[in-house]
């Protein structure tokens, strides 16, 4: 199973242990920096529901979040896997969305073999024309060709895909 590796603000933990408690979420540690006033976390969360934990987690923290996942395989070697998460609370006019940048590492640990960006079902015409507006590094997500929209019971995602001659990414989220 998967482990988020993430830091957020004291003022934060109640409601991300709320959300925690509510779905029975394993946390692995939990530390306290006194100097920069945030808890470091590690949770152990369940492969197929990784991504709505991710859109919660950007519901409730509602700022910008930068997310480690390791991914961890034992058997004759022991191996680890890490992708990246970014919380971003999306900005239209004088509301904000929550939105979620997952990047997939396979073949360049500096580039990302998929992009998936999730926000919610509701209201999500004018997110998705933002995030469609948008670029992350190499990706432009005004080309159609390039992206694949799918509709989940809770949550939009979009979907990039990489090719291994891609240049290294540089968020612009």
């Amino acid at each position: 199973m998967p482990e988020l590796d993430f830091e957020i603000p004291v003022h934060s933990l109640n409601p991300v242990m709320d959300l925690l408690v509510e779905k029975g979420i394993f946390i692995r540690w939990l530390f306290l920096n006194e100097d920069r006033g945030t808890f470091s976390i590690r949770l152990v969360v369940p492969n197929v529901g990784m991504e709505e934990i991710l859109l919660n987690l950007a519901r409730i923290l509602n700022e910008n979040v930068e997310i480690s996942i390791v991914h961890i395989v034992y058997g004759e070697k022991h191996l680890e896997k890490i992708d990246q998460a970014f919380l971003v609370p999306l900005e239209i006019g004088d509301s904000k969305y929550p939105v979620v940048v997952f990047m997939e590492f396979d073949f360049n640990p500096r580039v990302p073999s998929k992009v998936v960006i999730i926000t919610e079902k509701e209201r999500s015409e004018d997110i998705i024309k933002a995030i469609l507006g948008s670029q992350i590094g190499p990706f432009t997500l005004e080309d159609p060709s390039n992206i694949k929209i799918v509709n989940e019971p809770n949550m939009i995602k979009i979907i990039v895909k990489s090719s291994p001659r891609a240049q290294p990414v540089q968020s612009r989220f």
